[in-house]
């Protein structure tokens, strides 16, 4: 990407943040704000745990535990994806969203007005599934949320280029077996820019990368604004 680009970002990045800070969002997942608890998933902590990444039911067992909302996961290094090629290839560790660990059916709200951008069931072990991408202006600024891991029915009647208003469920978080292999969660990007990407933008960059994914990918809980 080029220097005038990378510049044009950091600027719309500084006045989407001042102007985040003044909106009033809604919730996304319901009582998630003051009911949810920070779970790390970096490498050393599931190391030093002896937690088995690739073990579905460690996994879970450690993300849940007595509370049924957990978050976290902006910009933290991962082991996670090491048994998916399409990570591994190109060393892609870095989380870009934060993961909201909630049960499967869980209604996702929108946190302001949008339009659908895209529906899409991004389909394969270790990727999104069910994919919804809102458009919002604010400002005269536009920007996009990102919704992974979806449930199927969740994306039913859900259309391209459809109105969606601040507050309105308009899914529900996925089952394992069609959320792309993934305990039950929501996947929530913020992205300035989508570049060539339609139905689908990376969850995940290499350490290599970071510093334009920073800048595409502010950090989500500019408008999850979840208590830590």
């Amino acid at each position: 990407m080029n220097t005038q680009k990378t510049d044009g970002l950091k600027g719309k990045w500084t006045e989407l943040g001042s102007c985040l800070s003044k909106v009033s969002f809604a919730e996304i997942i319901a009582d998630s704000r003051t009911g949810s608890i920070i779970v790390d998933l970096s490498e050393g902590t599931l190391d030093r745990l002896k937690i088995d990444s690739s073990c579905k039911e460690q996994l879970s067992a450690y993300i849940f535990g007595a509370n049924p909302i957990r978050h976290g996961g902006y910009m933290e290094q991962r082991n996670l994806y090491a048994g998916f090629p399409e990570y591994a290839y190109n060393s892609r560790d870095t989380h870009l969203g934060i993961d909201v660990w909630v049960a499967a059916k869980t209604p996702v709200f929108s946190p302001c007005d949008a339009k659908v951008h895209s529906v899409h069931n991004n389909e394969g072990k270790g990727n999104y599934g069910p994919t919804i991408i809102l458009k919002h202006m604010i400002n005269d600024i536009c920007f996009y949320t990102l919704y992974g891991h979806l449930s199927l029915r969740g994306i039913e009647k859900v259309k391209k280029g459809q109105t969606i208003r601040s507050g309105q469920i308009f899914s529900h978080t996925g089952e394992e077996n069609e959320n792309g292999g993934w305990p039950p969660h929501l996947h929530f990007q913020v992205i300035l820019d989508l570049l060539d990407n339609d139905t689908d933008f990376p969850g995940v960059c290499s350490q290599e990368d970071i510093k334009l994914y920073k800048l595409l990918c502010p950090d989500p809980n500019l408008i999850l604004r979840i208590q830590n």
